[in-house]
């Protein structure tokens, strides 16, 4: 998928239609760390850190493989971040990071302390 505005139409088993408009930017951590943001460690055993060079606005959710969200911030004006680890099972899990460059995507391990 290209970056861009995209036009999205929803239909419904029961063809109820929603029409949404999504800007879409193609962002990874190779990107991320361009911009400022380090991730670290990964795997983590209880906290991963996440670095923001520019200490603007971060908005920031981990998902489940399933898509769930299991634990999300909005932080502004840090240089660091935590997030905590210890509570969720051990596993693979999608970290979002969105700021005013784009959104960053990227996988973090949990390993231990089960």
């Amino acid at each position: 998928l290209a970056d861009g505005v995209y036009n999205v139409e929803f239909t419904d088993s029961n063809g109820c239609v929603v029409t949404a408009v999504y800007s879409y930017t193609k962002v990874g951590l190779a990107e991320a760390t361009k911009q400022g943001i380090n991730i670290y460690p990964n795997p983590a055993t209880n906290v991963v850190y996440i670095d923001n060079n520019s200490a603007e606005e971060l908005v920031i959710n981990v998902y489940n493989v399933t898509g769930q969200t299991v634990r999300s911030a909005v932080k502004s004006n840090q240089k660091r971040t935590e997030i905590e680890l210890n509570q969720l099972k051990n596993g693979v899990y999608w970290l979002k990071i969105e700021k005013k460059e784009g959104v960053f995507y990227t996988k973090i391990i949990k390993v231990g302390n089960e």
